[in-house]
């Protein structure tokens, strides 16, 4: 029975996990030339080459 536990024991501790590395996604390319409008108006804008835009809502919120 001793022989068992001892067995046991250095079974348990030879069972080691390793961390697991899922791959990276790479970020997908920014939109550029996207138009952007707000919803129910005609305000918009064009995103630049980095995909960045500014636009001055008009504050009719729902």
């Amino acid at each position: 029975m001793l022989c068992t536990l001892i067995a046991s024991l250095h079974f348990a501790n030879a069972q080691k996990t390793s961390p697991v590395r899922l791959p990276t996604r790479a970020a997908p390319p920014p939109l550029a030339g996207v138009n952007v409008v707000e919803k129910g108006t005609t305000n918009g804008a064009t995103t630049d080459f980095n995909g960045k835009y500014e636009i001055e809502v008009s504050g009719n919120y729902e």
